[in-house]
């Protein structure tokens, strides 16, 4: 067996998480585990099941796939928020809201629900990825191209008459005006680009499909690496600055429509809940999104609820954990992804009809007929 204890020599970075507090703390037996820092026997990222844990915060864990047993320091282990038997679709969950946020551990997820068997969902976050990370490689050529074309512009300004008769040795050195042409192109062929991008016929698939939330998520990851390349290349005063904002703002626009639409089809379920109990409120009975920033403020709401979901007792607290239930629902009409939150919910239901809502009321002495007991003197 594997024993990573205080005897090894702890890097840096695994001090400095040590401090900050963010060693495995108070885990049960069956909590998701991951190697912060790999060695000869596991590398770095490697899912682990907790069994028990020992004196020194040493943790001693399995692997999730695959047989061995290994003793670690919970200091190079990050604990993670779910257990060993966790659902793909609420792992995925946690990883398009991490493409939401911009947060780095979304690929950890994307690695997680894998290991788990995979999802339709898990597939097009891959997918997406990776025609994202083609579509800024040809970006960043461009943009490189764009800067040279900007960079010879000036200095055919500044050099005129040296440039005038330099053209006359060499006729492919270009005038201040075909630079600029040239500038022009590069920059539209940058919008085209972006335009045309294969990765938006994913977006559309997924909204399409009711996947509201995957959707959002995945438009939000693209937006973010889009502004972060305009931040370094460009000015607010560039002209091609201002056509890729325009660009942005349209597309946001066609997937909060695209959103209005999903949201407008009919549920069943909200119905039922909402003849249940007809006080209750939220996302499901609410009017749809009026604009993009209140489809962003939707998806917030919609992972509140997914988060609240194993907090809330379906039994106890049916009206508050069925309403969020829904909220996450709403966000995502893909019966294939959410067959499993459906069927949770559907199950809840029946029983709060067939147990709560059937269940003869308590007897009280006051109105209810019940006959008072004799008093003897």
């Amino acid at each position: 067996m594997l024993k990573i204890g205080r005897s090894w020599n702890m890097p840096a970075a695994a001090a400095a998480v040590l401090l900050a507090g963010l060693a495995v703390q108070a885990a049960e037996a069956g909590q998701l585990l991951r190697l912060r820092f790999g060695n000869g026997a596991l590398a770095t990222g490697t899912f682990l099941v907790l069994e028990r844990e020992e004196p020194d915060s040493v943790m001693v864990c399995r692997l999730l796939s695959g047989n061995g047993q290994f003793r670690i320091h919970s200091s190079w282990l990050e604990q993670l928020p779910f257990g060993e038997k966790a659902s793909v679709f609420a792992v995925s969950e946690y990883l398009f809201f991490a493409c939401f946020e911009d947060k780095k551990s979304a690929g950890a997820y994307a690695e997680l629900g894998e290991a788990l068997g995979g999802s339709k969902r898990i597939a097009l976050y891959r997918n997406f990825v990776n025609r994202c990370d083609a579509l800024f490689n040809d970006l960043a050529f461009q943009f490189n191209q764009r800067g040279d074309l900007i960079r010879l512009r000036v200095r055919v300004l500044n050099q005129g008459a040296y440039l005038a008769t330099a053209r006359q040795l060499d006729a492919s050195t270009p005038s201040a005006g075909e630079a600029a042409d040239r500038i022009s192109e590069c920059e539209s062929k940058i919008v085209d680009t972006v335009a045309m991008w294969d990765g938006n016929s994913l977006i559309s698939e997924a909204l399409e499909a009711g996947d509201v939330f995957a959707a959002t998520a995945l438009f939000e990851l693209f937006a973010q690496r889009l502004r972060r390349l305009m931040g370094e290349r460009l000015t607010p005063r560039d002209e091609l600055d201002l056509r890729l904002r325009t660009l942005l703002r349209e597309n946001e626009a066609g997937l909060a429509a695209g959103a209005a639409k999903v949201r407008r089809m009919s549920d069943p379920r909200a119905e039922r809940f909402g003849r249940l109990f007809p006080g209750a409120r939220g996302l499901w009975n609410e009017a749809v999104p009026a604009g993009y920033e209140q489809l962003r403020q939707g998806i917030r709401r919609s992972y509140r609820s997914f988060l609240l979901t194993d907090r809330l007792s379906e039994w106890t607290q049916f009206e508050a954990w069925g309403g969020a239930m829904l909220e996450v629902l709403c966000m995502v009409r893909d019966h294939d992804t959410a067959r499993e939150f459906e069927g949770r919910f559907d199950a809840a239901l029946r029983k709060y009809q067939t147990v709560v809502m059937r269940k003869p009321p308590a007897e009280s002495g006051s109105g209810s007929g019940a006959q008072p007991k004799d008093v003897k003197p």
